[in-house]
């Protein structure tokens, strides 16, 4: 062996060679890190080729849903992260996105890309022990409960649950209480999975109910209990989300034989469609109330400026399964996506220009809504429980600041038919 500092003989690096032929480059890559690992530098790897000629120490990449092998590597002090196509793909495909998303990469903030070439060799570098994300578990397990929204003021949330009959309603809880409490169950609802939104007087929830089979739009006054079907017609109308005036609510339906955007006045009665090519789904008004955006069935986040009706389509994540959540200055949406073969949360910038991956675990997260200071997420979560309980997710800050300034990140091009 090579040792760190010494000349490495022609006759050391023949009788070194690896005997994968796939893995020829990386010991020309281990080669080229020679100056850059120390002796007692952690490498984390699949292979221990990369490790062997840079000088570092091996530590093999675990069998393991990806968020535990990368808490197994951060906390070995694994100061490097070698990846090749070859043994990712055939050893351990939870990998797979750290050669191929811009989005999960870049959501990634305990290791940077250092080093990328196109026959898929890429390196990383530790930047931070652990993901900063702070998980909170608001309702017990063994439940279902889906839909999480914020009361304006910030101090409630509702939710979805299913009981174990089978039935569901819209339940409430409050946020922060040093006391635990039961949630309280205000209207009798169907389990299904579709958003919730509350008034901006806080007195009314907007949600998708049944009647005689047919799904419409109803509002529960949340002291009283009181509903009050304000959709009718053909279709599913589905999807509420409350204007900021109070005046109007927003609603996909059904009704022209494909889903379409609808906005209707609660004081005339007037219903006015917004889209009209099919797709169209899951509306959310900005807290503004300048900007609605809604999902785009295939293609991603669409919003329209409501003073110019200027439509914007963001691409990335394009898999998108529930309806998108504004932060509250109008600067950021949280998402769900299934880009990956999970349910996961994804940040966008407003304007389309950065995306990241922001969970990433073996759990179904997803259907986030913004807490009104900006400062957490609730969401749904089964934590490999396969219930969903309601949770929320704090310090965002790191993840921000990367959306503020794009990466030099580069991937590589997704083979033809593969997902």
């Amino acid at each position: 062996r090579a040792r760190k500092g010494a000349q490495a003989s022609d006759i050391e690096l023949e009788l070194a060679q690896p005997e994968e032929p796939q893995m020829s480059g990386i010991k020309q890559l281990g080669l080229r890190y020679r100056d850059q690992v120390a002796p007692g530098d952690v490498v984390a790897d699949r292979k221990p080729y990369f490790s062997f000629y840079a000088g570092g120490s091996y530590l093999t990449i675990p069998l393991a849903p990806y968020e535990e092998s990368m808490k197994y590597i951060a906390e070995r002090n694994a100061k490097y992260l070698v990846l090749h196509q070859w043994t990712v793909h055939s050893l351990r495909p939870v990998f797979i996105p750290l050669l191929y998303s811009y989005m999960v990469i870049n959501g990634e903030l305990r290791y940077r890309q250092d080093y990328f070439n196109e026959a898929g060799e890429v390196v990383f570098v530790r930047e931070r022990e652990a993901d900063p994300l702070e998980w909170t578990r608001l309702t017990p397990p063994g439940g279902a409960e889906v839909a999480p929204s914020w009361s304006p003021d910030g101090r409630t949330l509702a939710f979805r649950s299913r009981t174990s009959d089978g039935a569901g309603g819209i339940y409430t809880i409050s946020y922060g209480s040093r006391q635990k409490e039961f949630p309280r169950k205000i209207a009798d609802a169907p389990p299904v999975f579709d958003q919730l939104s509350w008034s901006p007087d806080a007195k009314f929830i907007a949600y998708a109910g049944d009647a005689g089979g047919d799904m419409n739009v109803y509002t529960v006054e949340t002291s009283s209990g009181e509903v009050n079907q304000i959709t009718s017609g053909g279709g599913r109308n589905m999807s509420p989300t409350w204007a900021p005036t109070g005046e109007e609510i927003a609603f996909s339906s059904e009704r022209t034989g494909q889903s379409e955007i609808w906005v209707l006045n609660l004081s005339s009665g007037e219903e006015k469609q917004v889209t009209a090519d099919g797709g169209n789904a899951w509306p959310a008004f900005s807290h503004s109330g300048e900007k609605l955006a809604w999902v785009k069935e295939g293609e991603g986040v669409a919003i329209m400026d409501g003073p110019t009706h200027e439509r914007l389509q963001l691409n990335a994540p394009s898999k998108l399964a529930y309806a998108p959540t504004w932060s509250p200055d109008d600067n950021y949406l949280a998402v769900t996506a299934e880009d990956w073969g999970s349910w996961d949360i994804y940040l966008i910038t407003a304007d389309g220009s950065n995306a990241l991956l922001l969970t990433k675990n073996l759990r179904r997260d997803a259907m986030p809504s913004w807490s009104p200071d900006g400062l957490r997420l609730a969401l749904t979560s089964d934590v490999g429980e396969k219930t969903l309980s309601v949770w929320t997710v704090e310090n965002l800050g790191p993840y921000f600041e990367r959306l503020s300034a794009r990466q030099d990140i580069k991937t590589l091009v997704q083979p033809k038919g593969w997902r």
